[in-house]
This record gives C-alpha cells, structure tokens and sequence, in this order.
C-alpha cells in the first residue's frame, strides 16, 4: 500500500520551521588592508463497498471552527508537475505552530486550478457514531477535494512547494471560509491581526517571472549595497534596470489595501516574484534610494536616446502603491514594535490610514475601511463603533467610519476628503443559489477617488488628475475657527426598505442610514462668476484677469507691488508644499511668469518649467501653482464680488459658499429640492437568479431521501444530520460541548489507529465498484473583483442617479420624495473650496456672516 495514503499532518505540523529562503543582503565589514495522484487509489479504497458512490470533483465543505482556531495548510512535498495537495489542519491561537502566512494579490481569474484539499480540522469520533457516515468521511479526507483556485493564487503555490520538505503556511483564501460571513467576520475582526503578526515570515508573493522582473529583482540586490553605487545613476546601461525596477512597482499587489496591514504587522517579509527572491528590507531601502536619486534618474531618461519614459509617468512615482507602501510601513512609522515583533503602539488614527493610502484597492468595497482596523490607534474605540460584519451594506460600514472620525475629531474634514472607492457594487456570495449583486448610491458627503490627485489606483499610472486636497491630514486652514462638529447627525431609515423581487429573510444586506448628514454652517455668498476649467500645464488669461492683473501683453517693466495680492495668493492656496505661509519670493516668482505671457494672454507653466534658463524659484513656484490649481475653476462670489479663491470643476454659477462648523475649509454646497434615492438596491436580475436557483435546490432538497448514498454536491443535496456532507447553507457544527470534546492539544490527536481498523476490511477485498465522475464544480475564492461601478449620481445635476433598476416598488423611505410648499431643502457637497482672505476663522466674527447661520441637510 501506499505510504503516503494515511499521510498524517498531525505528524508534520509541530516540527519547528527551517530557516527563511531569503535573507537580507549582508552589509560587508571594512577589512584591514511527489506524491502519487489520489485518482490512482479511489478505487482501491471503495473497493468491496456495495452501494457506494464517491465523488472525485466537488466544492469543498468546511467544518465550523472553536472560538480561538484557525486553520493552517501543510502543502505537501512535490515536483513541479505534481497535483497541488494540501491539508488543512486545525491551529488553536494559543498553542500556533510555527508557520508562514502568504500575501498576494487574489486576481479577477476565474477559479479555474485544480488543488486537493483535504480537511483533518476535526476527528471522525467528534463527529459521527453510525458507521456509513464514518466510512464516507474517512474516504473523503484520504481522497481530498478536488478544489478549484485562481491563477495567481495557485503559480504562487507551486513557487512555494518545496521538493524535500512540506510547507506550512496560511493563505486566506483556503484558511478562511469565504461563503461563510459569519465566520469570515470573526476570523478578520478578532484573528487577522494575530495571524500575520505571528507568523515567522511574510511571504510576498508579485507573480510570475518575467525578463524584466528578473532584472528588477537582481537590481535591488545592488542597491543595497551602499559602496557599489558610485556611478550607477549615470551609466547608460542602468537604464534598462530602472526601467525594469519601475515596471515592477507596477505589480498589482502593491495595489492591494490588505497588504499594508499584512506587512506592518509581520516579522519577517520576503518577495517573491518568479524564481527570485529578496528580502523586504532590502526591496524597501532599494525603493527609498530610488525616490532619492529620481530627479537624477529622471534626467538621465530624458537625455537617453535608446529607452524613453514619459515624463508624466516618471512623475507619477511618487504616487505609486509601492513608494507609499514603503513609506508608510517603515519601522516606527505606523508602529512601534518590542525586539520580539509584538506590536506595542499604534500610532495613526482611521482618519489618517484611510485618508492617505487611497492608491490601495480592495475587491471588497467595505474593506477600504475594514482592512486597516488592526493597525488603527484606539483600538477599544474603533472595535465599538466599526466592528467588521459582512452583513453590513457598503453605506452602513461608510456611514460608520465617517461618524467615527467625527465623534474621534470633532472635525467635518472628512466629507472634503477624498477616499472612497469609485465601484459601489457588492456581490456577495450566497450559500445556496446564484450571488447576489448589490447597488449603491452614496451621498455627496463620500467623496470617491474620481477627484483625487492621481485618481483611482488602477490610474495612477497615468500622472496627475486633479489637484491636491486643500485639507490635509494635519490641519493647515482653520475656516471655522472655534467652532466643531458636535452637532452633526446621521439620520437613521424610519422603515426598512424592501426588495424587489422580495427576498428570503436575512438574504439582504443590514442598512439602517438613510445616508443625510445634518450639519451646522454660515453662508458666505453664491458664486456669479466663473472662469473655464485651468488646462493642465496653462494659466489662462481668463483668471488672470478675474484675479485683477491689468497689465496683459504690456511692454513694461514692473515691480512686484503691481500684481493683486489675492492673484498670487490664490494661485498657490496661500501655502507653499509644506502647508506653511509663502514666503515673498512667490510674489516676485508671479510676477515674473506674468511677463512672459504668450501671444494670448496665456501662461504656459509647462514651457517655463523646461526651460532650462528658468530660475529655480520660479520652478518652484510653477510646481506649487500646477498642484493648487489642475481641474480647478476660479470663482468671483458673494452680493459685492467679495469673494475670490478656488471652486472644483463642477462647481456652478449659483452655487453656495459655505463654512462648515468643525470643517477647516470652506465648501461649495448646492442646494435641492428633491431628496435622491442613496443607499443599497438589490439588482433585479441577480435577485431574480437567485430565487430561481434557491427554489431548484428547494425542489432538490426535498426529493433527497435520508436512505441515498450517492454525494451530488452539484444539486448540494444533503441527506440526514449524521450523514457526512452539509449544504453551505449549514456550516458543519462543531458538536457538542466542543470546550470540553476537544483535546488539550490538539497538534498530538493520534485518530489512525480508530480509523486503521475501520478500513481494512474494505482494503483487502477485491470487488471493483464504479465511480461517478460528474462535471467539476467551481469553489472559487474570488470577490467582488472586475464588477460594474453601482449607479452613480451626475454631479452636475439635481435629478437622482440614473439606473437601469425599476424602484416603482421599492420602500417609500427610499424613494425621491415630490416636493411640497414647505419641504426642506436638500444640499448636495460639490467639494472643498479656497477663498482668499476666508481660510483662518475671520467670518466667524463677521455679524454678516454669521446671522446666515442655519442647518445644512446633507444628500
């Protein structure tokens, strides 16, 4: 027989872990001068079991954890060419094996790679008494599940899978039960976090290897290595290595939102890509000697003649997930670890980590929140008000966030920043039946990362977008002086809406906001004039002459007293790139700029810049200028033209200006009559799918009789309790009084010898039975990547989002509402604004201002 049949991981799992593949690159001291397949033995093992049909290929059933478990895989040794086996055994929080815990990047694949996976999580005694029951699910874990992952997931398999020695490692998408929200929400909220940080090494996986990653990955290993850099930055061979280390900056894992939380909290990382490997120290400190030398390397492309790069991607490396991953997670940055790894203090709020990393997606849109929990400051606080639940809708868990920020602040600069992700739609995997997709409309007051600086991260590469956020993360304006935010309200739905086509109860998605923010605030005046949107890289005559410059196309030599005050300083929001007050070289570097106007009046900032006869602070000053005001309007407001400063592009004649109790910057609200329709929509032919399959395996259910053998996970047909298989619809309990059945440890559970005695009578007879072969099925580990955006509303109208969805049946608290004589005003925020002479409280004691005093409902 076999050796490898009754193959126990028990056996493997406490031997200590060998040392890391990869260490960091040395720093030099100064000298003095294969397994075989489990097709090939099914039918031995059900050999001589009379009506016995066994399955090879279906969708794996996972066994319901004790509270304080997780699961660990042992990949099992093998060839390249081998099948992928893996076990899963069960791993109490306070007696962990040694393991390694893998990060990478899920993919939009479809699962379509076969792995076996075989469960060893529970003991058939805990589980069964009949003898049937026992012998199929003894069966079922010699054989394995046939289980099918995505690519990604399954190259960064192989890569790990040693040949002489078996792995021990968790993956989340094999060590968490995806289709079990419950459990998902557990192991996330109260594990996750000790998981990685646990783990004796991270593994970082970017993907296949390529001729230009290998390159890459050699070239970190060089610039670590301090005292071989002299010169490197100006040999035109170098080149095809910067190029090489840029492109892999690109790896969409550096995109990820839940690596930031997977690399801050581990001990050890190393990054695999390929066949190389290196460890994350090193492929840290050779990304920050990049951004180091960049304008150097940016130079040396632009005099190159064989390789060119666009000098707007150049540019947009400092946007990049991998520079903002390295910078953020550098050691005591976001926290402050003991000798040990343990994590000690946490240093930055939710506010801040959600607010600067926006180049980090997640398939889920909720996780844009969720997976930067465990290394947020007030742990205590945070777990109360933002405790992860996937049963939650995408605008509960948003609405949830920006109420903690507010209530931790005392602040409404959250609303002016822009953080959320730009698709809204969920689809959440059901465990019987077809998915589910959820649409959502968010309020004006979530502002999405359409109107970042860089955009979303799938754009970044592009270069700029818009401008950068006059409020940042430490307060640099004060627009509302004294005042906070203690008086903002989140309503809350009067009624729950329903769905339609009405669904099962508990199908839908918890969302008790009505997503209407009321807040407190003084109105400085409407907007009666606007310039055209600023052209990236121009500054048009037009906003020269709202901002009072008189002397266009005039041949006169001037002092830096002619230009208008209010002209400079709004041209660079009155801050220079530090958030501090511009020193006077800004105004004589504008006026500078003003005399060099073209034929129309207009000043064409990117000229300048590459001119090389520029004076540097003029540089300077243009730089500051293209950041202020990319894709923004200049506006004149207010009852006398009082009012001058910075509007988005959006924003339109009518407008209101307003400052916000507890905002640091002015806003732009524009006010509507009707209310529009926010929140989640469950789509119609999603749901209509899924009523159709819940009610097919509604008919399948109940034809299945408690007497059948034959396993058909296609139909999930299950048969009596005691049987082996159970719908995902019911996770595999963990039986009674699991406290106590469990063993004191469980690593050193000896089951064979029970099991041993169960099997040899069925080994040693010699009648051949027929396997069933039916079509595999897909247990994929994907979410939510690749879906459409959810309907969104046009932000340059007062209509509700447009949609292909029929709502004529929704709930009434979700429905537009007509308006009526005395009906209140709705406001939508158009976005943060500046306003010269307006940033610093001086309205707060203005009476004309602050009799405008009232109440603003947010939509």
């Amino acid at each position: 027989m076999n050796s490898e049949l009754f193959f126990n991981p028990q056996d493997v799992i406490l031997e200590p872990l060998e040392e890391h593949d990869v260490e960091s690159v040395r720093v030099s001291r100064l000298k003095p001068v294969g397994f075989r397949q489990p097709s090939d033995l099914l039918d031995k093992i059900t050999h001589g079991v009379k009506g016995l049909t066994v399955s090879r290929s279906f969708a794996h059933t996972y066994w319901r954890l004790p509270p304080r478990n997780i699961r660990v895989l042992l990949l099992r040794r093998g060839k390249n060419n081998d099948v992928l086996q893996l076990d899963l055994v069960r791993a109490p929080l306070d007696n962990l094996p040694d393991y390694e815990a893998l990060s990478y990047e899920w993919g939009d694949s479809p699962a379509v790679n076969p792995i076996i996976l075989r469960d060893f999580t529970t003991l058939v005694t805990e589980r069964y008494t009949n003898a049937r029951s026992r012998l199929q699910f003894l069966l079922f874990r010699i054989v394995g599940t046939r289980t099918l992952i995505g690519k990604n997931l399954f190259d960064a398999l192989r890569a790990i899978r040693k040949t002489d020695r078996h792995v021990k490692i968790w993956v989340d998408a094999l060590c968490i039960n995806q289709r079990d929200l419950s459990e998902k929400t557990e192991q996330i909220s109260k594990y996750m976090s000790e998981i990685y940080n646990r783990a004796l090494n991270v593994r970082i996986w970017l993907g296949g290897a390529s001729e230009r990653s290998d390159i890459a990955m050699d070239f970190v290993k060089e610039l670590v290595q301090f005292e071989e850099l002299k010169g490197i930055f100006h040999r035109e061979e170098s080149l095809q290595k910067w190029a090489a280390l840029i492109e892999l900056m690109r790896s969409r894992w550096f995109s990820r939102r839940w690596v930031i939380q997977e690399l801050s909290l581990a001990r050890s990382a190393s990054v695999y890509c390929g066949t190389k490997a290196v460890h994350w120290d090193d492929f840290a400190d050779a990304i920050s000697v990049f951004m180091e030398k960049l304008p150097m390397v940016r130079s040396e492309f632009q005099s190159a003649e064989k390789i060119k790069i666009k000098a707007e991607g150049l540019n947009a490396v400092e946007a990049f997930g991998a520079r903002a991953l390295v910078k953020t997670t550098s050691p005591g940055n976001l926290l402050q670890k003991g000798n040990d790894g343990s994590i000690m203090e946490r240093k930055k709020t939710m506010e801040e980590l959600v607010s600067s990393l926006i180049s980090f997606e997640s398939q889920d849109a909720r996780d844009t929140v969720y997976a930067l929990l465990a290394i947020a400051r007030n742990q205590e606080r945070n777990r109360k008000a933002l405790q992860p639940d996937y049963n939650k809708s995408l605008l509960e868990v948003y609405t949830e966030f920006v109420r903690l920020c507010i209530d931790t602040s005392a602040s409404l600069d959250i609303i002016c920043r822009h953080w959320a992700p730009v698709n809204t739609t969920l689809i959440i995997k059901q465990p019987k039946g077809e998915n589910l997709r959820f649409d959502t409309t968010l309020p004006s007051w979530i502002q999405n990362l359409n109107a970042s600086a860089f955009g979303t991260p799938d754009k970044i590469f592009r270069g700029r977008k818009n401008a950068d956020s006059l409020v940042g993360l430490q307060r640099i304006y004060n627009a509302s002086g004294k005042h906070t935010a203690e008086t903002a309200e989140f309503a809350q739905r009067t009624q729950q809406r329903s769905s339609n086509p009405p669904l099962p109860e508990g199908v839908e998605l918890t969302e008790t906001y009505d997503g209407t923010l009321t807040v407190q605030g003084l109105v400085l005046g409407s907007i009666t004039a606007l310039s055209p949107r600023m052209i990236p890289g121009i500054l048009p005559n037009e906003v020269i002459a709202m901002g009072g410059w008189d002397y266009s196309l005039q041949d006169k030599e001037l002092t830096v007293d002619s230009i208008p005050d209010k002209l400079w300083r709004t041209l660079v929001a009155n801050k220079d790139p530090e958030g501090q007050p511009p020193e006077g070289v800004y105004r004589r570097s504008c006026v500078f700029i003003l005399q060099r106007e073209d034929v129309n009046g207009d000043v064409r900032m990117t000229e300048l810049m590459n001119d090389p006869e520029c004076p540097e602070q003029v540089v300077s000053f243009l730089k500051r200028v293209q950041d202020v005001t990319w894709n923004r309007k200049v506006f004149i407001g207010g009852e006398y033209g009082e009012l001058f400063g910075l509007v988005p592009k959006k924003a339109k004649e009518g407008d209101l200006i307003c400052v916000l109790y507890g905002c640091s910057v002015p806003v732009v609200l524009r006010p509507v009559k009707e209310k529009p329709l926010l929140g989640q929509r469950v789509d119609p032919q999603s749901a209509e799918n899924y009523l159709a399959s819940y009610r097919t395996v509604g008919r399948r259910r109940a034809s299945t009789t408690s007497k059948s053998v034959k396993v058909d996970t296609a139909a999930s047909t299950t048969a009596d309790r005691d049987d082996f298989f159970i719908p995902f619809s019911q996770p595999r309990e963990s039986g009674p009084s699991t406290e106590t059945s469990s063993p004191a440890n469980p690593w050193t559970e000896q089951p064979w010898a029970a099991q041993a005695d169960i099997l040899s009578p069925i080994l040693e007879t010699e009648q051949l039975i027929p396997v069933d072969l039916p079509a595999s099925s897909t247990n994929g580990y994907q979410s939510n990547g690749g879906q459409p955006n959810g309907s969104q509303r046009d932000p340059n109208t007062n209509s509700p989002p447009t949609s292909a969805v029929d709502y004529s049946d929704l709930g009434s608290a979700s429905q537009p509402s007509q308006p009526e004589p005395n009906a209140p005003t709705y406001y939508e925020l158009i976005g943060e604004c500046y306003v010269n002479g307006k940033m610093d409280g001086e309205v707060c004691d203005i009476e004309a201002y602050t009799k405008t005093l009232q109440r603003f409902v947010l939509v």
